[in-house]
């Protein structure tokens, strides 16, 4: 499949190209198009480099940064990313994997896209928020396909432990790979955690006010 390629009607001139990308991570494929003024939303596409939704969903402009920023505000500034939010696009949804999101799965990235930077929330707090259980939250953050428009990483257990990360579940600072990116992540956005793995402070956590 030829790279696609647009004209700005405004300026005549070649706006984005069509660069593929694949998110190991989450297991989902996206595409980016980029142009010399603004980024265009990142869809989900096939492997093949399909557009998985009708066209005219794919062209959404997103204005973004121009100078670099620090770690949690580039999360944040990924607003842009692709995220469903009618009901029909939801329905249209699928996973990588083929699978839908459940109606639970929805209420759960929902409330946890809320959750701002420098902030944390408890899986008890989310299914207190959207029903549920913690247990069932979790479940639903280990699937998010939507990362980091969806920041699960801001969601840690109850008794204040930085709790799990792609499924993995740590026993201490920087146990695993992943719980020690989940607390590197945390780090940069200003939330501290004691050499154990515990939240420093109830000021951090947030439960949507």
């Amino acid at each position: 499949m030829p790279p696609l390629q647009f004209r700005e009607s405004a300026t005549n001139r070649l706006l984005v190209i069509f660069s593929a990308l694949y998110s190991t991570a989450q297991g989902i494929a996206v595409s980016r198009l980029l142009c010399p003024l603004r980024t265009l939303r990142l869809m989900p596409v096939t492997r093949t480099g399909a557009f998985t939704l009708p066209a005219s969903e794919a062209v959404k402009y997103a204005t973004r940064p121009s100078q670099s920023a620090s770690a949690s505000s580039k999360l944040d500034s990924n607003r842009d990313l692709y995220y469903p939010t009618t009901s029909a696009l939801r329905a249209q949804f699928r996973t990588q994997a083929g699978k839908r999101v459940t109606t639970h799965q929805w209420a759960v990235y929902d409330f946890t896209r809320t959750i701002p930077a420098g902030k944390v929330a408890t899986y008890k707090d989310v299914s207190q928020a959207v029903g549920g259980s913690p247990r069932s939250v979790g479940s639903a953050l280990r699937a998010n396909p939507f990362a980091p428009v969806v920041p699960c990483h801001r969601v840690i257990a109850s008794s204040r432990f930085v709790g799990g990360f792609f499924g993995e579940w740590g026993k201490g600072h920087g146990t695993g790979m992943q719980c020690g990116r989940k607390l590197g992540l945390l780090a940069s956005e200003g939330v501290d955690f004691t050499a154990e793995g515990y939240l420093k402070g109830a000021d951090f956590l947030w439960r949507g006010e």
